[in-house]
């Protein structure tokens, strides 16, 4: 028999342990002894019953040689789907904005707000003309057909919904619905009312509104230019989305400035927003403090201890999903659902788009007007720079050496390339996570209530 490499033991008492694989997704409680017995690899004295349960799960294998076969089947597999994950897009029609969050990446790049066209809407012509082209490509190269409707654009900005340029957008909207696209918007929600009457009859798959507090702390972290708060406005018009029946993601940028104040969050929403099938509030940590810097950056593990206590005290905490690193693994190992693996950390490495009304191509949209993540341009038509491009899509776990022989690979993908950048180094190095801790917190603690 041969034990798999991909394998945490967490202790849960006295009797039990947690017994997770990385390979095939599954998390078993099993006795101590019977834990020892495989650590030990004393497999003879393990029952027939239970070896056979422990092969199916893929904790152990017949031979070093069968696990071997199973996880290169499993990267092929990886392969195969990754590869041909039709492109998706994001359109950044401006880097201008209505707020002046306090934790503004953006800001920390000084972008400059130059247009490079006259004619407002000729780089949105040369924009759509230049997804036409990536999307085309795409299916030449994979050989598969490629509706359009599989085909998924992101607004973003800076913010994309300013009153100011309603005609714009409207244009780029009915474009991407003339072409039978996809979209969905992200937005700070301060001017969405005026939108929403175009958005309700272009049929938006959905958009995404931040929140950062209840309204004392919201006010403080997401100003006007005016310095004057925006919680009130951006409530309001959460409120008339959902009125709507337009599905809306409310995400909460959580570090150790606001975490405590998640229960009075909790309250205000159940009390002014309630529950909607529509209305999905998640959290997310913040992992880089922009303009105002790191002081309030609260590690993943510290956040989550911190987190688990809140919710044990106020229960209504529970209303926020969370967006910790595997969480997709823990959602489904309790919800008993198959596990999705990956070979790359995100969409950056696969067939990801930026494109920014300048005539700027990114991959990563931690990285739009940082010349660093610019892989190409559509000014004078489509022109990507091939070899940036192959090193952000081969940039996987078989190709990161520190990745090959991680227990963690096919849950991680390698980690995030915006941190790896920004730190100054190359595309080829690693961004490790504490795994083992994030599921020690989060899934003891559901598996001991």
């Amino acid at each position: 028999m041969y034990l798999a490499d991909e394998i945490d033991v967490i202790p849960l008492n006295e009797q039990e342990d947690l017994l997770l694989n990385y390979l095939s997704g599954a998390a078993d409680i099993i006795d101590k002894n019977i834990v020892k017995q495989l650590l030990d690899k004393k497999f003879d004295d393990v029952s027939q019953e239970i070896t056979e349960q422990l092969k199916d799960r893929k904790y152990i294998f017949d031979n070093k040689e069968s696990k071997i076969l199973f996880e290169k089947s499993l990267k092929d597999k990886l392969e195969f789907l990754e590869r041909r994950q039709v492109p998706n897009f994001l359109i950044i029609p401006t880097y201008n904005c209505n707020l002046r969050c306090i934790y503004c990446y953006e800001q920390k790049y000084k972008i400059g707000k130059e247009n490079l066209y006259e004619d407002k809407y000729e780089w949105v012509d040369k924009l759509f003309e230049s997804i036409n082209i990536l999307i085309e490509n795409f299916k030449l190269e994979n050989k598969i057909k490629v509706d359009n409707n599989e085909i998924y654009i992101t607004l973003m900005g800076g913010e994309p919904l300013l009153y100011k340029n309603i005609e714009l957008i409207t244009y780029i909207i009915n474009k991407i619905k003339n072409y039978n696209y996809k979209y969905n918007v992200i937005t700070n929600g301060f001017e969405l009312d005026k939108y929403l009457d175009l958005l309700s009859s272009t049929n938006v798959d959905c958009i995404q509104v931040t929140v950062d507090g209840p309204k004392e702390i919201h006010d403080l972290r997401r100003i006007d230019k005016n310095g004057q708060g925006s919680y009130e406005k951006t409530i309001s018009n959460i409120k008339k989305a959902l009125d709507r029946n337009i599905k809306t993601y409310l995400r909460v940028n959580i570090d150790e400035s606001n975490l405590d104040y998640l229960p009075n969050l909790a309250q205000e929403i159940m009390e002014y927003i309630g529950i909607s099938k529509y209305f999905i509030p998640y959290i997310y940590l913040l992992q880089d403090g922009g303009c105002s810097g790191d002081k309030n950056i609260i590690d993943e593990v510290s956040c989550i201890k911190k987190l688990i206590g809140i919710e044990k005290e106020y229960p209504i905490v529970k209303i926020f999903n969370k967006r910790f690193h595997a969480q997709s693994m823990i959602d489904n190992i309790l919800n008993g659902k198959e596990n999705e693996f990956k070979l790359r950390n995100c969409s950056a490495c696969k067939e990801q788009y930026i494109l920014d009304y300048k005539g700027y191509i990114y991959k990563c949209w931690f990285g739009i007007g940082n010349k660093n993540f610019n892989i190409g341009s559509y000014i004078n038509g489509l022109k990507i720079n091939t070899k940036l491009d192959l090193m952000w899509k081969n940039r996987n776990i078989n190709t990161l050496e520190k990745c090959k022989e991680c227990k963690y690979k096919f849950i991680c993908g390698g980690g995030c390339v915006s941190h790896i950048i920004q730190s100054g180094n190359e595309l080829n190095k690693e961004r490790c996570v504490d795994y083992k801790s994030i599921f020690k917190e989060l899934l003891v603690n559901e598996c001991c209530q």
